[in-house]
């Protein structure tokens, strides 16, 4: 008895110091400083030294962590049921102090290898700068639309709408990986990973949750049961998070970017499909005058139809939505980001400045801005 206490007693040492660690990256990673040299000297360190290792291996090691993790906590707290039962009551505190230790580890090993992330400098995207006449936007409206209906020209639909893929996948994230060479920045970690698939991608699919990254694993993973459509730019988007970009919004506008400048008609179609329609809303009355309006390009009606088919599929998949959803805002709340799961929608507003109807663009905008400039002009 004598020994399980001890055992005890150092376990619960391990979880104080744990926490001391914890409570350290939650405040240390405040000062925006510190956060950006931890992430780009210590945690890019260790992200691109694991994620090395971990890309070799077939199937996602965060997949089988997070089962693992589960069936332990499962099995200690029965074996700690048991105990308490068989009147082992030392025995049974031991199996239950396991549990918040085990837990602690894995927060704490993440937590020094990406949470510093969190905090860092806003994201290194060439978002263009210079104001943009009104007088303008049927022009870069119709640009995006030629280039929108010449992708669909070299791709396949299926009989629902969705876009065809004729690629496995980790021959479309070699693709999306290549594409990420448009970014030469020393913000971003360097190394570029494989995405792998999720086996469990049906549950994923019914929490709305298209993709997981671990950096404390370096793995980026992907839910093979999306939309075609969006699968370019899901991958695009957790491996920006293993590149270093943790917050949502950045990741985002990071997958957004490399999608929409690649060579592949299918990650740009990808691209469009998520946000083109920050481009249509350029469109407004209030932006374009009626002969502005009357000269614009019709988009394909298969990019509407594929972006109807993914708003309908995910509305088909949402048993779990909710759970999901909470998770997700829970764990980007930990991370210091208040708006949480809301955080995905950063750098889509956009605004009319009263009396001028001047558009104050918002960063996606300015992202296709960038683009049009700097090929057209």
């Amino acid at each position: 008895m004598l020994k399980r206490i001890k055992s005890i007693i150092w376990k619960l040492i391990v979880i104080i110091i744990l926490i001391v660690l914890l409570v350290l990256v939650v405040i240390l990673r405040k000062n925006q400083g510190f956060a950006e040299w931890w992430s780009t000297h210590i945690g890019r360190w260790y992200v691109t030294s694991i994620g090395n290792l971990t890309t070799h291996v077939p199937f996602s090691l965060t997949e089988l962590l997070f089962v693992s993790l589960i069936a332990l906590a499962i099995f200690l707290i029965i074996r700690a049921i048991i105990c308490f039962v068989t009147i082992r009551p030392i025995k049974a505190i031991s199996k239950l102090v396991s549990i918040p230790l085990i837990a602690l580890m894995v927060v704490v090993t993440y937590s020094f290898a990406c949470g510093f992330n969190y905090n860092r400098k806003p994201v290194d995207l060439p978002f263009y700068e210079y104001e943009v006449a009104n007088e303008e936007f049927d022009e870069i409206y119709n640009y995006f639309v030629n280039d929108l209906n010449a992708c669909i020209s070299q791709l396949e639909f299926r009989n629902d709408g969705d876009v065809k893929i004729d690629v496995d996948l980790p021959k479309l994230s070699k693709i999306v990986g290549e594409a990420y060479q448009i970014i030469d920045s020393d913000y971003y970690n360097d190394i570029t990973v494989i995405a792998k698939p999720m086996m469990s991608s049906f549950l994923y699919r019914e929490l709305q949750i298209t993709g997981v990254s671990f950096s404390a694993l370096g793995e980026a993973n992907v839910n093979i049961m999306s939309t075609n459509a969006e699968l370019p730019f899901v991958i695009a988007h957790e491996l920006a998070h293993i590149k270093g970009v943790m917050r949502e919004d950045d990741a985002n506008q990071v997958a957004f970017y490399v999608c929409l400048n690649s060579d592949s008609p299918l990650l740009r179609f990808s691209a469009y499909c998520m946000y083109f329609y920050q481009i249509r809303n350029l469109t407004k009355d209030n932006l374009m005058t009626d002969e502005q309006l009357d000269s614009l390009i019709h988009y394909d009606n298969k990019y509407a139809k594929a972006v109807n088919h993914m708003i309908d599929y995910w509305k088909k998949h949402d048993l779990l939505g909710k759970i999901g959803d909470f998770i997700n805002d829970l764990s980007i709340k930990s991370n210091g980001i208040d708006e949480g799961s809301a955080s995905y929608g950063g750098g889509t507003e956009s605004s009319v400045e009263p009396g001028t109807g001047k558009l104050n663009p918002s960063k996606y905008q300015r992202l296709f801005f960038e683009k049009y400039y700097r090929l057209v002009h």
